[in-house]
């Protein structure tokens, strides 16, 4: 049985290194292509940058300045003030005072049957006077080309969405445990050009750092009011307009936007959580689960313990060497293509796989215990949707 168990999983890993290794190469060649891209027209169409602020005192600042030097020739920047508890208003304000085309509005209380972001993200677009919505995170910063880039990008591509891959920042140990695999599993999943070409309604993604949409495209799926439910928007978003008829684009903005999710491991651990059933929704969680156990943590318990458990050559050496080398290829992939760096991360994996699913299992006994989900001091009873 074990051993039937292990040549799953190296299917699994070595879908895992051909997805990788076919995305990587997709981003790259995409990068390229910026060079022989045509310019934008003097008419370029007008872009309003919507960012929901939540208790962001820590990042707003950096984010605004990036975002007010752009040189795009025509866009504004609105930040949303949700309701902080913190210095959130009053550093956005005192930065905004130096910059024209920076607007801070003030939230709305939160109305029932909506999840935070999404609330603010409507406010924001019903101000936003853009031809496109750029939807981002407080929690990013940007180069100074990323407008002109992703615009090139979009036209070049007809898409009606676009949606960039960040390089995501890990500095604590919690960091470190828990974004790298992150990425892993972003780029091992389903090559994303394959995904675009899948006519599945659920066949799309996007990053919630980076989401350029036309007006056009998002007031006709009815924009967040659409997701208003949902704790992971930017998905169900993408999903919506795909599902609409309308064309998606998952790029890469790596060497354009960086962006640090979690600065705690408090922070880690409830935004996870918060994410992961709606991710993997129902039987997905313990499919996911039993991914992450079966391709990151089986096969180095097997190397390890095989003396001791009596296992064969090929059940304790053989197949978890081949398992445990595909997994360290597809890893060291993600970190040359991230340009973190952090190679120490790679020998984390088995811990890093165990820690996330904790977290998955914190997800589902929410919803079967019917608790609420915290996040931004806010509950969310997300058992409901």
């Amino acid at each position: 049985m074990l051993l039937l168990v292990q040549l799953v999983i190296v299917g699994l890993c070595a879908w895992l290194v051909l997805s990788g290794w076919l995305n990587v190469v997709d981003q790259r060649a995409e990068r390229r292509r910026d060079a022989r891209l045509p310019p934008l027209p003097e008419d370029a169409p007008f872009i309003s940058v919507c960012i929901p602020a939540r208790n962001e005192e820590h990042n707003v600042g950096p984010l605004l300045e990036s975002l007010a030097r752009q040189a795009y020739p025509c866009y504004e920047v609105l930040l949303l003030d949700d309701c902080s508890e913190d210095r959130t208003a009053e550093i956005a304000l005192a930065i905004a005072a130096r910059y024209p085309h920076l607007r801070v509005l003030q939230g709305r209380p939160l109305e029932s049957g909506w999840i935070g972001k999404p609330h603010a993200c409507r406010q924001l677009a019903a101000a936003a006077r853009g031809d496109w919505l750029l939807f981002t995170d407080a929690d990013t910063e940007f180069a100074r080309g990323t407008l002109t880039m992703a615009m090139r990008r979009a036209r070049a591509r007809h898409s009606d969405l676009l949606s960039g891959l960040p390089r995501l920042v890990a500095v604590t140990i919690w960091e470190r445990l828990s974004v790298p695999l992150l990425q892993t599993m972003a780029l091992g999943g389903i090559p994303f050009r394959w995904m675009e070409r899948l006519n599945h309604r659920r066949a799309a993604a996007a990053s919630g750092a980076f989401i350029l949409i036309r007006r056009a495209a998002y007031d006709a799926v009815g924009g967040h009011e659409a997701v208003r439910g949902e704790i992971v928007d930017d998905l169900n978003l993408a999903r919506a307009v795909k599902r609409a008829g309308f064309r998606t684009h998952l790029t890469d903005v790596t060497r354009h936007v960086r962006c640090r999710m979690y600065r705690s491991r408090a922070e880690v651990w409830e935004g996870f959580s918060k994410n992961f059933h709606a991710v993997f929704p129902g039987y997905q969680t313990l499919l996911a689960i039993a991914y992450l156990a079966g391709v990151f943590i089986l096969p180095p318990v097997c190397f390890i313990l095989s003396p001791w458990l009596g296992l064969s050559p090929w059940s304790g050496t053989i197949l978890p060497a081949i398992q445990i080398a595909a997994v360290g290829l597809h890893r060291a992939l993600v970190e040359v293509h991230a340009g973190e760096g952090k190679w120490g991360t790679l020998l984390l994996t088995p811990l890093s796989a165990a820690f996330t699913i904790a977290i998955a299992l914190r997800s589902l006994s929410r919803r079967l215990l019917r608790q609420p989900t915290p996040w931004r001091n806010r509950h969310y009873e997300l058992w409901r949707n």
